[in-house]
């Protein structure tokens, strides 16, 4: 009997593995963490860039160019490296979860919201515009009110 009730619950949990592969698989185990990654790194990016206005706020008119730029210049070059770091991480997860049911063309997507820096995973009929699906992935009270990057996966 007991080796009946093992046998089940190894088809059972064969079954439920199998149910987690997919696109479901990379939006419970990968979309967290991402996000998070792209929340904490505008907090950086966010903080960076107001220290570095702070410091040329008391700068004469005449070199406040100069000032912001090389003052912004290493935010951005940081962001931009971790931002990458977060894609990387977030393909490497996607593809823990092959295989994919369909022919849809899955994303990546990071916005400026109301609330934050943010990003989730949406996909796409092909020849569907990446920017409507994902905008539509994003949650309604975020609101997207800056830039938007898709990046294929």
């Amino acid at each position: 009997m007991r080796s009946i009730c093992f046998f089940v619950f190894l088809l059972l949990a064969g079954g439920s593995a199998q149910a987690a592969s997919g696109f479901e698989c990379v939006k419970t185990q990968c979309e967290n963490k991402g996000r998070a990654c792209v929340e904490t790194l505008y907090v950086s990016y966010n903080a960076c860039t107001k220290t570095a206005r702070a410091k040329c706020e008391t700068v004469p008119l005449a070199e406040k160019f100069e000032c912001l730029r090389s003052g912004l210049r290493p935010c951005a070059l940081t962001r931009n490296e971790e931002q990458a770091a977060c894609l990387a991480d977030a393909r490497a997860c996607y593809q823990t979860c092959a295989p994919f049911q369909g022919k849809q063309t899955r994303y990546w997507c990071v916005a400026d919201t109301r609330l934050g820096a943010t990003a989730t995973f949406c996909e796409a009929n092909p020849g569907a515009s990446p920017f409507e699906q994902c905008t539509k992935a994003f949650d309604k009270a975020a609101e997207i009110t800056g830039s938007m990057t898709c990046e294929p996966l």
